[in-house]
């Protein structure tokens, strides 16, 4: 480790026989003790030297030329201030300030009583103290002066530096509560782009379950009104067989013409299917089955053998879509004034085919109804026979 020194005496320390000592190296030994006493740091090579324990001499001269603040040269003739190592101590010296690499050095000279003019050019324009007339106060009080001056520059810089760092410190943090900042916005734009996507999906599927329930419930109305058609297509079927069931029990019946051979039970079977008749038919169909059952209710075997020939007529001509009643019968529909006719069914017809068609078209379509909606759609609808009205 180097070490620091305030002040470097230069001094020629011997005569030119080299064992005399010169009055310089007398001069620098007084002005050694004086500053030690008053505190500085000072190299003094006569005794520097010997405590540092350094042989190589040129190497100490330059650490300790390096490591000071001021430089005396002490000199009581020009052949002693231009002698070689004094030379080359304050001439090095003096090539450091110039250069700026030692901005507070400071060189001044130590005389006896010659001129400033004879000193040599470069010391010429430095402060020069002389021995005698200026006391060595004023050389402790300059380098003094000297060293406050060299600790408030380097105060002065390094409250420089100290600024200059306490900048930089704001701006780093400047930059990092932008950096902090900027995240946060991105944080809450992210927030709210988030949010906002929530509640989009949100109202998406609040639609979409609002149209998935109105859909169920146009389904369950749609099965609702299927099942009901269903319902009432199988009544339908149900009824059409009960219907169909009575026709053809009735057309059995009514076979038996002569009431006197028919039985109790035969004659009040007939009753009923006669009362069933009048009951869903309208028309001639009705009335015939009316004045039949009167007449069967009365025993008058004649009117009954009259009327359930014409009944069985008017049973074909229902199913094959004409009527069969002459004018003027009971229950007879009366033809328009215009024609003067009345109908008459055509020479071919058959009575009983015409009814077996009706009522296979009658089953037909009731298990076509009764099919499901979209089966039904899909399924042909039986196509009714000639002559046989829907």
């Amino acid at each position: 480790m180097k070490p620091e020194y305030d002040v470097f005496i230069s001094f020629k320390h011997r005569e030119s026989d080299g064992v005399t000592p010169t009055r310089d190296s007398h001069l620098a030994e007084e002005i050694f003790h004086h500053l030690t006493s008053c505190g500085f740091r000072v190299f003094f090579s006569k005794i520097s030297l010997e405590l540092l324990g350094r042989d190589a001499y040129k190497r100490a001269i330059d650490d300790a030329l390096d490591a000071s603040t001021v430089l005396i040269a002490v000199g009581t003739s020009l052949e002693n201030l231009e002698s070689r190592w004094v030379y080359y101590e304050w001439d090095s010296f003096l090539q450091e300030i110039l250069s700026g690499r030692k901005r507070n050095g400071r060189v001044f000279a130590c005389v006896e009583a010659q001129s400033r003019f004879l000193l040599p050019y470069p010391l010429r324009s430095l402060t020069v103290f002389r021995h005698g007339s200026d006391p060595l106060e004023s050389i402790s009080n300059y380098i003094g002066a000297q060293k406050t001056a060299e600790q408030i520059a380097r105060e002065a810089e390094r409250r420089q530096r100290e600024r200059e760092a306490a900048a930089l410190e704001a701006e780093r943090l400047e930059r990092e509560a932008a950096a902090r900042e900027e995240l946060r916005q991105k944080r809450d734009a992210a927030a709210r782009k988030a949010e906002r996507e929530l509640e989009a999906a949100m109202r998406n599927a609040e639609l979409k379950r609002e149209a998935a329930l109105r859909e169920v419930e146009r389904l369950e109305r749609e099965i609702a009104a299927n099942d009901a058609r269903i319902a009432a297509n199988e009544a339908e079927m149900g009824r059409l067989v009960v219907d169909e069931a009575k026709e053809s029990q009735l057309q059995r019946l009514l076979n038996h013409t002569n009431v006197a051979e028919m039985t109790e039970e035969q004659a009040t079977a007939l009753e009923a299917a006669l009362r069933g008749l009048q009951e869903h038919r309208r028309g001639n169909v009705a009335e015939l089955a009316r004045t039949t059952l009167e007449a069967l209710v009365c025993r008058d075997e004649s009117e009954v053998s009259r009327l359930v020939p014409k009944l069985i007529e008017a049973l074909a001509q229902e199913a094959a879509g004409e009527s069969m009643v002459e004018p003027g019968e009971p229950g007879s529909r009366s033809a328009p004034a215009s024609r003067g006719l009345a109908s008459v069914a055509h020479r071919h017809a058959d009575p009983k085919s015409a009814a077996n068609a009706s009522i296979e078209y009658r089953k037909a379509l009731a298990r076509w109804k009764s099919l499901p909606f979209l089966e039904r759609i899909r399924t042909k609808e039986p196509a009714r026979p000639p002559g046989v009205m829907g």
